[in-house]
This record gives structure tokens, sequence and C-alpha cells, in this order.
């Protein structure tokens, strides 16, 4: 299991033995903690023995970070102008922000891959002005380099006037993102239902409770009601001559509208994945797909692969609501569009699934992902879960189901599920695979009554990170290589080469 900062994971466990050391003196009251003090040359903060320090809650060495920092000068806080070139755009940051966060704040999408970890060089500007002492990451990526003005913008602290031109080779574009594919034919019977109905008014003769006329008009005894509704109820039915819709979802009445308006139901399907965010607009009353919407998870400016997600977490006191604000903001934005372009209104929306890595699963659920990373590898939880939709900050009907389909692993998420029941990978006589290759690959062998599973890195390994001209699937990237006797390549979008992507490697 490799760490997050690419070493191997051993060290942590080994140095967590020495690191820290606390006994209790036999047959005497109190205690005695040891800590050791450490500097390392350079301030190279970026090898097992100072990050553990960092993990443990120790002082943080000189030259770290902390990537979320709050962009506004208070009381006692020296601000600096800093402005990026050729965007034109100027900001004020406090002393010590990196170029990186002060880039987010800006608006300007400076290409973070390895999540502010100094590894990966794809942050690379030219500054000018005064900034922190390059680190022994900006000496071994930049070399010469560094004689004119480059800098790594996660490693740079701003220490005065700033003035940084951004490369057009830095910046993260918009990735091409996968949303269409093969289809197959399945019953339509979605969770929720629309009845129109005609209730009968109550009398002398008739004393049922708006609620009861109502459930018997629906012809299910059963079905229970949310307080909002019954709040609603009264005035609804007889503001509209008790000619009423009822939206029921699992048994639950979680809306009354009037008229008659059982043609307009829909639901949204949601693939998050590490890298992009697909949705789907579902018409629940004919099943057609009437809108998709795709574009990058906001999240990966925050580190490229689950590793890093996790290290943000650990590393930040509010790096979990950070992760989880920027992942729902997302998914509104994605919920907006879809709306717009289908002529829908949100309020339309009454049921979404979501599927994605056990990663992205708990961000989304703003569960707390750490023990994902380490031995034994477990989970918060994996069975299905139904949330009120309005409990996790969607925009849509505020009594809304999202449905969450179930993990089954620690790096086998409820993606791999869909992709399951998507291509009924159980009913297949034949050996079979189901092959996920994203940020994270999966692969699912369904064979002699079983269906077996595993994981690796994928997206990270093979496109931006680890390799030299690697880049992610954006404009530019080159996607396709024929050798005969000359080298023939293309690139997305067909402008002029930037890099080499999965697909081009």
């Amino acid at each position: 299991m490799p760490s997050r900062k690419g070493y191997p994971g051993y060290p942590y466990s080994d140095l967590a033995s020495l690191y820290e050391r606390r006994g209790q003196i036999k047959g005497k009251l109190g205690s005695i903690t040891q800590f050791s003090i450490l500097t390392m040359p350079n301030d190279d903060i970026t090898h097992p023995v100072p990050d553990l320090r960092e993990r443990l809650g120790g002082p943080e060495p000189r030259g770290g970070h902390s990537y979320d920092t709050e962009v506004r000068g208070g009381e006692g806080m020296r601000t600096f102008e800093l402005a990026f070139q050729p965007e034109g755009r100027a900001i004020r940051v406090v002393e010590g922000t990196t170029l990186l966060e002060a880039a987010a704040s800006a608006g300007v999408p400076i290409e973070g891959i390895c999540g502010g970890k100094g590894v990966c060089g794809k942050c690379k500007v030219r500054a000018r002005g005064r900034l922190s002492p390059p680190t022994t990451s900006e000496r071994r990526l930049l070399g010469k380099e560094l004689a004119t003005g480059a800098r790594l913008a996660c490693q740079a602290e701003v220490l005065g006037k700033v003035v940084v031109e951004v490369p057009t080779t830095s910046l993260r574009l918009a990735q091409q993102v996968l949303s269409k594919g093969r289809t197959r034919e399945v019953p339509l019977d979605p969770a929720v239902r629309k009845y129109p109905l005609q209730v009968p008014e109550p009398s002398l003769m008739d004393q049922r409770t708006d609620f009861e006329r109502l459930r018997d008009a629906v012809g299910d005894g059963r079905i229970g009601a949310e307080l909002t509704v019954l709040r609603r109820l009264p005035n609804v039915i007889r503001g509209h001559g008790f000619r009423v819709t009822a939206v029921v979802v699992d048994g639950a009445l979680i809306g009354v509208e009037g008229g008659d308006t059982s043609k307009r139901c829909f639901g949204v399907a949601f693939d998050i994945g590490t890298t992009t965010i697909v949705g789907y607009l579902m018409d629940l009353a004919t099943g057609e797909e009437v809108g998709v919407s795709a574009g990058m998870n906001p999240q990966v400016a925050c580190g490229d692969d689950v590793i890093s997600r996790i290290g943000y977490v650990m590393e930040h006191e509010d790096g979990l609501d950070h992760l989880n604000r920027r992942l729902i903001d997302a998914l509104n934005e994605h919920i907006a569009d879809l709306c717009r372009d289908a002529g829908v209104a949100p309020e339309e929306i009454y049921a979404i699934s979501a599927v994605g890595n056990t990663c992205m699963h708990h961000l989304f659920l703003k569960l707390d992902p750490r023990h994902i990373a380490a031995a034994p590898f477990v989970p918060v939880v994996s069975d299905p879960l139904v949330v009120p939709a309005e409990r996790l900050g969607l925009n849509v009907h505020p009594n809304a189901r999202v449905l969450v389909l179930p993990n089954i692993a620690a790096y086998v998420g409820a993606d791999i599920v869909g992709g399951i029941l998507a291509t009924g990978l159980w009913e297949r006589e034949d050996p079979s695979f189901l092959v996920d290759i994203g940020t994270n690959g999966e692969i699912v062998l369904s064979a002699g009554g079983r269906i077996m599973a595993c994981s690796a890195a994928a997206g990270p390994a093979f496109e931006g990170a680890r390799v030299r001209y690697g880049m992610r699937g954006a404009p530019g990237a080159v996607d396709r290589v024929a050798i005969d006797t000359e080298v023939i390549y293309t690139t997305i979008g067909g402008e002029k080469p930037r890099g080499i992507c999965g697909s081009g490697l």
C-alpha cells in the first residue's frame, strides 16, 4: 500500500512505534511523555519522518503548508497584493499563502494533481516578487529553471507583492468526459409514483381527515407522510378544488401538487468519479434520458487520487467539510444545468441515485474516510442508504430521496455495483469480465456462479502525476498514436499537443 507521498507504507508503521513514547512510572503517580524535536536538511518536509510528525500532531516543520488557508487579512496579519497574468486577476493574500491557494481563491484554475505535495510538477509558474526560498521539491523538479523565475505554485509562499505568470500548460482545462454508451432494456419500475386524484370533499357525513381521504384515494392504507407535506395539505387540496396529484416514494407521501402533474416526474443519476462527475436527467414517467451533464470533480485541486483526498482530510481540521462542500456545490451546478437545458424545475426531481468509489461515497455523505487508507481498510458503512435530499444540501424537491448504492470493499465501491447491475453480469453463463478504467481501476470476474472483484491505481499512474509529459484527457492531449513508417497521432480537440494522456500512452 503506497503512502500518500510516494514512499513505501512501512516507514509510517515502523516510525510510529518509536517516534512518540509515553510511559508510566511503576509505583508512582503521573506519567512521562517524550517528544523528539526534528530538523531536516533544507527543510525537506516530503520525507516520511517530518510527515509522520505532522500526523502525530507535533509542531509543523518550517516550510509546511496549510492548503486551505483563509485568504483574508485579520488583525495582526500582513496581506500583500498578488496579480495573475495573463488573466489580469488580482487578489490580496495573507503572508505565507501559497501561490496555488491564492490562485484557487482568485478563480485561476492551476493544475494541482498531487494535491499540493510538490511531487508532480504540474503547477509550474513564473513569478516575480518576494517569495519563500525554493524547497527541495522545487530544486529537484525545476533545477536551472529556478534562475528564470520558475516556481511550483504549491510550494512558493507569498512574502510580499508578487506577479505570477501562468502558462497554458499549467492550467486545469476542461477534461473530455465519456458520458454516453450502450444501453439495455429494463422494466420501468421507478420508486417514485405520482397519482392524479379527485379527493372526496369532507362533509358532516364524512369527517375523515384530509390525509385519510387522500390516502384512501390513492388506495394504499400503508402510506405515511412527511410532516412538511401535512402542513401544506389543507391549503393545497382546497385551493385546487380537491383535484391534486400525490407524490409517493417507497410508501411515503413526499408531496401534494395542485392539478394533474403525473407526467412531470424526473430523477437524476450521478456517477461521482474521483476525477469527473456525470449526471443523467431521467424522465421517470417514460424511462427516457432527457439530459446529460459532465465535468470535473472540483476536489481534484486537493489531490488526484483517493489517498490524496484522505490525506487532505487527515491534514486539515475542516478537510472533510471542505471536500464535501465542493462536491455538493458541483452536483448542484450539474442539476441546474440539466434542469435549464431540459426545461425542468428542480422541484420536479423527486429521486437521485448516486454511485462512486468508496472514498467518494464517504465524501458525498460527509463520512470520515480516513480508516479506508490504513489496514485493515474499514469503511464506515457498506449498506445501501436512502437519505432525504434536503439533508445533503441538494437543490431538488426538498423531500426527494437520494439512493446511495452499497460498497463492496474499501477500494471496490458503489460504482462497480452499478456496473454489475447495468450489465447483468451475474446472469451470464460464460466467464465474463467487467473492467472499469478510471482514476481507480477495477476488474470484476463472473464465473462459476461467483463474482470476484479487485482494484488498483489507474489514471494518475498513467497520466498527469507520474509521467513527465503526462496530462489528463483535456484539449491538446495526445490520445491516439500509430507507428508505421512514421509516427501518426491525434489530439483531443485537434489542438496543438500539450502532453499525452492515458489512451495515448
